[in-house]
């Protein structure tokens, strides 16, 4: 009976342990650090100014979903550099993704997605 008690605490040991240095599937955490990019960029393009609310809450739920810190420092960088080439694009380029990403109900889906 002991020894059941110690196996099963060694076992319970391990799965915890394991569970703790798991991190989210390398495909998702890459996706959102491409959104967080086209997010903040958006954001700048239209004038909203929610980078400061984007980065809080992708900061936070980064941590919710479990992504390693490896992970998050990749997302991050994945965002900057999303964000950087659209900016960086042509302003004839420019004006007619304004024009398509700036709406009113643009706007609005972008804070239903960051929960404002």
């Amino acid at each position: 009976m002991r020894w059941l008690s110690l196996a099963t605490a060694g076992l319970l040991t391990v799965v915890l342990a394991h569970q703790a240095e798991a991190a989210t599937p390398r495909s998702i955490a890459a996706l959102l650090g491409a959104s967080v990019g086209y997010f903040t960029a958006e954001s700048k393009i239209c004038g909203w100014n929610l980078d400061e609310q984007i980065h809080k809450v992708y900061a936070r739920d980064f941590v919710v979903i479990g992504m390693t810190d490896e992970q998050q420092s990749d997302a991050w960088a994945k965002a900057k550099t999303h964000e950087a080439k659209l900016m960086n694009l042509p302003e004839k380029a420019m004006t007619p993704m304004k024009a398509k990403i700036c709406s009113s109900a643009d706007h609005a889906d972008l804070l239903y997605t960051i929960g404002e």
